[in-house]
């Protein structure tokens, strides 16, 4: 935005001197036949700055989905992330995808570190990891589909940059120590 801004102002300066120039060095009619060099040379100016508003718009917009909206198969994913980098996948989702699932009490016995319920209203939520975990055992078609897509939108980036900051985690069936 700001170099389109100065790119306009640098362009207006540039003009703006052709015409005193032409004003001064010929007379009053040169100046009045300049100013249509304002017209040409501003145009894609005025252009490229409606084109950096309108994305500026749709960015202030979506702002608030940046990260934690996927989408799979038209099927939309609010997907939470930790400050540990772990994203988090609500179960109903799963069971929406997957066509059935474990219930959320089997799930937090399952996967004492990878499951958690959270949000508002409190829902269950599986840990990226703990969800490839769980996919692996499910032996339905739309399960493996959903788990090779899962691996790589949703586990496969977190896992990456919790590497990169040195982000290590208990295993998803771990039992934490009291």
């Amino acid at each position: 935005m700001k170099k389109v801004l100065l790119r306009g102002f640098l362009i207006t300066l540039a003009c703006c001197a052709f015409s005193a120039a032409a004003w001064y060095f010929i007379n009053i009619y040169a100046m009045v036949i300049s100013l249509p060099i304002f017209g040409i040379a501003l145009s894609r100016v005025i252009i490229d700055f409606v084109a950096e508003m309108r994305i500026s718009a749709r960015d202030a917009a979506l702002a608030h989905l940046d990260g934690v909206y996927f989408s799979y198969r038209g099927t939309g994913l609010q997907v939470l992330e930790d400050e540990e980098h772990c994203r988090w996948v609500p179960t109903n989702e799963v069971r929406r995808i997957v066509g059935s699932a474990a219930p959320d009490r089997l799930l937090a016995l399952t996967y004492p570190t990878g499951f958690s319920a959270m949000g508002e209203p409190e829902q269950g939520h599986l840990r990226d990891d703990a969800l490839m975990a769980y996919l692996a055992k499910e032996p339905s078609m739309p399960a493996i589909k959903f788990k090779n897509w899962a691996e790589r939108n949703i586990a496969f980036p977190a896992r990456k940059q919790r590497e990169r900051l040195g982000i290590r985690l208990a295993e998803p069936t771990a039992k934490e120590l009291a």
